[in-house]
């Protein structure tokens, strides 16, 4: 079983998310719903997925650094790509046993507009000094909203945007602004080092 390509064939259908778990077939959420190989994709057989299957997965997307930091911690975030496809992985442990859950972010990048936020956001996007706190549970939207403000400040203000993810979600190209993106355990040690050599006048958002 090849994990790239349960990758590559959930973003190839528009599914949101992939769930690899001990003993159950590779499982898909589209449109909400969640649907197991054989009722996602004919390209694939389907079989239940082994624990050889799963070391075989983290020794394909995993550094041997990040392997070792999640044998350590027993709980990971990375971003993986694959071709033009993005993905945003956590791999955890359930009842001993590894598991992985994905992520497809997509390459579009969402507009304030798009996902229906007032005027108002636009005229905070416009201070020069503030702080914006964004929370919510998983799968609410705050990484796609977060997404949005950066890419309405880009495409409207010259300012030096610097983000600090775990991991990089999105991928920006400066525009009107210049945009910096660093990624925690690769670009730096923590979000405090990072915060700790940011100028003033930088415009900061944090992910």
């Amino acid at each position: 079983m090849d994990i790239n390509l349960l990758f590559s064939i959930a973003a190839k259908n528009r599914a949101s998310d992939i769930h690899l778990l001990f003993g159950h077939e590779p499982i898909f959420r589209q449109e909400g719903n969640l649907l197991n190989l054989s009722e996602f994709s004919q390209d694939l057989a389907a079989r239940k997925i082994s624990k050889a299957d799963l070391e075989i997965f983290l020794k394909t997307i995993l550094t041997k650094e990040q392997k070792e930091l999640f044998l350590k911690n027993k709980d990971l975030d990375i971003a993986y790509q694959i071709g033009d496809y993005r993905f945003r992985v956590n791999i955890f442990l359930e009842r001993e046993n590894i598991a992985i859950a994905a992520r497809v972010i997509s390459d579009e990048k969402p507009t304030l507009d798009e996902i229906g936020m007032p005027n108002l956001i636009k005229d905070l996007l416009e201070k020069k000094q503030g702080f914006i706190l964004i929370t919510g549970p998983t799968g609410c939207g705050k990484s796609t909203t977060l997404a949005a403000m950066i890419n309405y400040i880009n495409s409207n203000r010259k300012v030096n945007i610097i983000t600090f993810e775990d991991p990089i979600e999105f991928i920006f190209k400066s525009d009107k602004s210049i945009i910096s993106q660093r990624q925690l355990g690769i670009d730096m040690n923590s979000f405090a080092s990072g915060l700790k050599h940011v100028y003033d006048k930088t415009l900061m958002l944090l992910c």
